[in-house]
């Protein structure tokens, strides 16, 4: 129970860093913002996939799926605060922060369904 939040605080972590970002002038300079966007997904990729490793009985296809969601989450953020840019600093944030949300119901289902997927759980 407990390792399945800490995967989802986990995978959240890289669109909280980009929502804070949000806040600055780094969205309306778009080589700068892709460039730390698609930074952080990758970094928020490759710490979700060794915390998912290592923890014990831990199927490949679930630390692919949490590497996959981890990554999807900074993206998504980013292209949600790229597109409210020109808006004001609350709507950029909020925008983010939907986001984060989304995933954050979402992961859940996410992970069960790669999990249960190979016939164990059926």
């Amino acid at each position: 129970m407990w390792a399945i939040l800490l995967y989802i605080a986990l995978v959240v972590c890289g669109g909280a860093l980009l929502t804070g970002l949000a806040a600055t002038v780094l969205p309306r300079q778009p080589l700068r913002w892709w460039r730390t966007a698609l930074a952080t997904a990758v970094v928020s990729g490759v710490l979700n996939s060794v915390v998912a490793a290592r923890t014990a009985s831990v199927l490949y296809r679930d630390v692919a799926t949490v590497a996959f969601i981890a990554v999807l989450c900074p993206v998504a953020v980013a292209t949600i605060v790229w597109y409210l840019r020109e808006r004001r600093l609350s709507e950029r944030v909020w925008g983010g922060v939907a986001v984060m949300i989304a995933f954050f119901v979402a992961a859940p289902f996410a992970l069960l369904f790669a999990h249960c997927t190979s016939g164990d759980c059926l």
